[in-house]
């Protein structure tokens, strides 16, 4: 019976915090449709995939992992969060992003920063994104915030 309730309270969480977990791939994730916010900052990750079926996702956090490219994304509509920072992304790819709900999308210190325009890449995602607050950690709109406040 505990253990019954144990696995049904997981199978409803909302929120995994697997941050220096040395996990190296998202994988089976599948059964948790109702994750709204996803930690897996300072991992060994080197790809996004294993998003597919995590359709109420608000938060990724996937800050200081081994991350070439931004892909596998663009269909989490709710996400409110996204930082991919300190990873090894090397091309900014704006169409990859989920802009719908974005407000905060964090994207310093990978190497695309050394060939593309900062300002260049800040206007595409304020273009695109039509309820962005705070691209990095610069406050670009004095709009009330999302649920969440505070993020970096």
């Amino acid at each position: 019976q505990k253990e019954e309730e144990e696995s049904k309270m997981l199978l409803e969480a909302t929120i995994f915090m697997l941050n220096g977990k040395r996990i190296s791939k998202i994988a089976n994730l599948e059964i948790y449709e109702n994750l709204q916010e996803l930690y897996l900052s300072n991992n060994y990750i080197t790809e996004i995939c294993g998003l597919e079926h995590l359709i109420s996702l608000q938060v990724l956090n996937l800050k200081g992992n081994y991350i070439k490219e931004i892909k596998n994304i663009k269909h989490l509509n709710k996400l409110e969060i996204l930082d991919i920072s300190y990873n090894e992304i090397d091309k900014f790819a704006i169409e990859e992003l989920p802009c719908d709900n974005l407000y905060y999308v964090y994207l310093f210190d990978n190497p695309f920063f050394e060939t593309t325009s900062v300002l260049l890449y800040r206007s595409k995602l304020i273009q695109k994104c039509p309820l962005i607050i705070r691209i990095d950690k610069l406050d670009i709109s004095d709009r009330p915030p999302s649920r969440f406040n505070t993020f970096s």
